[in-house]
């Protein structure tokens, strides 16, 4: 725990310490991006530094690295008929538990479920668990235990980001991030792809940042469409050279002000090539440009959660942390350029605007986790949090509806996940304390066709959340489901995740009607396991 005065900011060689006037909590490097909300009232409640961990499985070392497992997906029938079904998936328990659930991503049939081991966990590798919601036989697949070396080097959170790119086939190539891999410099990051092929995960490519830095956190943020991988980089140095006042050169450092790139596939060859480096138009420390990133069509859009109001000078904040999304646009000559830069209504201090991202067709969505409801809009608005829907066009982004999370109250952290699919919009709040302080809770909303605007239909939240359950920390769509992640789990004393999945009636949402764990079996092994 370290103290600092309002509006400074204070870093160390190893670690990030969040932007507020008060006691905080340490946010390890790790973890500063898609979880910069965790230096405020949320992260204070998960006792110190927020990390992720991994791996149902306890650590084979002669174990191949596309070794599959095979277990059985759905514990409870789910028949979204007439209210709701909870299946809960979680890791076997061992002496580490994982942090399973810190990522998720989904499409069509398929569902992949990031579990990142970081530093604090030793050399225990990550891994990501794919499932395939139709034939109900997932895949939990290890896929970092001696992919590259003879033995791991664990702690490269293998898993912190998870994608899933479908080209010409109809089984998905699987885009993992892994922000604290050392392959080329410490902490530097990568990004690893994996072919599903006859069932068994195939490595294939490794995406590394062109100009590698240590503690850049590459991949820390994914994004996917079928010719594009979008890779964020939060933690990436900007440096500008210029002059002083008496002309002689002057570089500024602006540190962990972020950068993204875009990875465009070779038709010929198949290869993935840089195409793109974006940044912001003006540097700022501690932005962490790239903590979130979603890609769409000809639109990308950018999170830098950890950016500033500046005053008329330029030199100071007005407003801190208020957090920025950048729109980036494809032109007809396929080069990415500028489009606009969106920052929140009313610019409330700590609203982290950027912390994730969604876009649909032509509607984009944001999230706030921090946002400061208006007082005259609700009591007890602190860091209620907010998600704020935009309409795309060449011409405009416009904002078309701010959505606050019904009847909920201070540190909710509403809109810190985000999915959405075909009128559908899932908010994760793992804030929300219904059954226990902070136990969590995701708000499932559906697009009205008279207006386009999108209305809440359902609460969820898990039969099982107690205190400090923080549901909502991840979210993901697939039809007629709704997939909500935690990661941490106070009975035990020891971070573990779980990912519930909720079959939703469309028309009318009831009580929960069954709950019942899966758990993955350790003895179903594919025949290629030794």
């Amino acid at each position: 725990m370290q103290h600092c005065q309002q509006g400074q900011q204070c870093h160390s060689e190893r670690s990030v310490w969040a932007k507020r006037g008060c006691s905080r909590v340490r946010v390890r490097p790790r973890a500063i991006a898609k979880r910069a909300w965790a230096c405020m009232t949320l992260g204070a409640l998960v006792s110190g530094s927020v990390t992720f961990a991994a791996s149902p499985w306890s650590y084979d070392p002669h174990a191949r690295p596309n070794g599959v497992r095979i277990a059985s997906l759905w514990s409870a029938r789910i028949e979204p008929r007439t209210g709701i079904d909870e299946v809960v998936l979680s890791p076997e328990l061992r002496a580490y538990e994982p942090r399973f659930g810190a990522s998720l991503a989904a499409s069509a049939r398929w569902l992949a479920v990031g579990a990142p081991m970081d530093h604090d966990d030793g050399n225990l590798p990550g891994t990501v668990h794919l499932y395939s919601a139709e034939d109900r036989a997932p895949l939990v697949a290890h896929l970092h235990e001696v992919a590259h070396t003879d033995s791991p080097t664990g702690g490269d959170r293998f898993g912190i980001a998870v994608a899933l790119r479908f080209a010409d086939t109809a089984e998905p190539e699987v885009i993992i991030g892994c922000d604290t891999s050392d392959e080329l410099l410490q902490d530097a990051g990568c990004v690893r792809l994996f072919r599903l092929e006859s069932s068994t995960l195939q490595a294939g490519a490794m995406l590394f940042s062109p100009r590698p830095e240590p503690d850049e956190a590459f991949g820390h943020a994914l994004a996917a469409s079928e010719s594009t991988i979008v890779v964020g980089a939060p933690r990436s140095d900007v440096v500008v050279v210029g002059e002083d006042a008496n002309g002689e050169p002057n570089a500024r450092h602006f540190y962990d002000s972020g950068r993204v790139y875009v990875f465009t596939r070779s038709v010929q060859s198949g290869a993935w090539h840089v195409t793109a480096s974006l940044e912001r138009e003006t540097p700022e420390s501690s932005a962490w440009f790239g903590n979130a990133v979603a890609v769409s069509g000809d639109w990308i859009a950018i999170g830098a959660p950890g950016s500033d109001v500046p005053d008329e000078s330029g030199a100071h904040p007005t407003a801190m942390s208020v957090g920025e999304v950048t729109m980036f646009h494809r032109n007809a000559e396929g080069a990415w350029k500028l489009h606009t830069t969106l920052r929140p209504p009313q610019r409330p201090q700590f609203a982290s605007f950027g912390s994730a991202l969604a876009i649909d067709g032509e509607t984009l969505v944001i999230g706030a986790p921090g946002y400061t409801v208006p007082s005259e809009l609700r009591e007890e608005s602190s860091a209620i949090g907010a998600a704020f829907v935009y309409r795309l066009s060449t011409a405009t982004v416009e904002l078309t509806q701010s959505i606050f999370a019904p009847d909920a109250g201070a540190s909710t952290f509403f809109g810190l996940s985000l999915a959405l699919s075909k009128g559908h919009l899932l908010v994760g709040a793992p804030g929300a304390s219904d059954t226990g302080q902070s136990s969590g809770a995701a708000w499932q909303f559906m697009r009205r066709e008279r207006d386009a605007a999108f209305t809440p239909i359902a609460r969820l939240r898990a039969q099982a959340a107690g205190e400090m359950f923080l549901l909502g920390s991840s979210a993901a769509l697939l039809p007629n489901l709704a997939i909500v992640g935690r990661f941490n789990d106070e009975e035990s004393g020891r971070p573990r995740g779980s990912v519930h999945v909720f079959g939703l009636d469309s028309t009318a949402i009831a009580a929960h009607t069954a709950t019942e764990a899966w758990r993955a079996d350790p003895q179903a092994r594919n025949a290629s396991d030794p």
